[in-house]
């Protein structure tokens, strides 16, 4: 059910495939995080200015290595 649920706002797009993807961090399906991770990587600027979208970069940090979240924050026009 819940890979359906994550595919379905996968599809939506922007923030609301950034959101979902974050709120997996902590489920207990490793695939599942694993799936998540691999989506937030991915990753690129749709919304500009979004501040949600800066806090859910920070929360995503463990996924990328150091320069990357400062990296997208810029380039979802953000500061770092």
């Amino acid at each position: 059910m819940r890979v359906a649920a994550f595919r379905l706002l996968l599809s939506r797009g922007g923030v609301v495939r950034l959101r979902a993807a974050v709120g997996l961090f902590d489920d207990p399906d490793d695939e599942l995080r694993q799936w998540a991770g691999q989506t937030v990587r991915r990753r690129h600027a749709t919304e500009r200015g979004n501040a949600e979208v800066g806090e859910l970069l920070d929360r995503a940090g463990h996924v990328f290595s150091d320069h990357v979240p400062k990296r997208r924050k810029g380039e979802a026009g953000l500061g770092a």
